[in-house]
């Protein structure tokens, strides 16, 4: 909280109508939701006290579930499902795979192109936490199945 700054002044910072022990500055930090005053007072003796301002503090952490829309599983070359979290207004983002940042991906949802453990790390104003983990796997391609198939050896004589 802050107030006004000027010559002469001395500052009261009062807490549920309480005075706040060693809370003389123009500013004041807040650690606890209440009705906080502060009393101005002038070289003159004039004092002046603000209305009161009700602080609600937050302290919830944002939300670290992550959820996976359509297959974990991705054939090579194909398409597979999207990761996503709660979309919260001021929230920062950053998806991980295999717990190393992936670049560029910062939006509140992910779609991975590669096999991986993905997670993603949520920060607010209150912190930052790490989401549950979520693996895909790539399988592959039928075309590369049919380039693997072992042949017979065949011994060449000599002629």
């Amino acid at each position: 909280l802050s107030t006004g700054i000027g010559a002469g002044l001395t500052y009261i910072w009062k807490k549920g109508g309480y005075v706040i022990p060693g809370a003389t500055n123009s500013t004041y930090y807040v650690n606890s939701a209440a009705y906080y005053t502060v009393v101005v007072t002038n070289a003159s003796g004039c004092s002046a006290t603000s209305g009161n301002l009700s602080i609600y503090l937050s302290n919830s952490l944002p939300s670290s579930v992550i959820s996976v829309s359509g297959s974990s599983t991705i054939c090579q070359g194909g398409a597979g499902g999207s990761l996503s979290t709660l979309l919260v207004s001021g929230n920062v983002y950053q998806w991980m795979n295999n717990g190393v940042d992936i670049a560029f991906a910062n939006g509140y949802y992910y779609t991975p192109g590669v096999a991986g453990d993905f997670s993603c790390r949520i920060t607010n104003g209150c912190g930052t936490i790490a989401s549950n983990v979520i693996t895909f796997t790539v399988l592959p391609s039928p075309r590369q199945l049919l380039l693997q198939v072992d042949l017979p050896h065949f011994a060449m004589a000599p002629v």
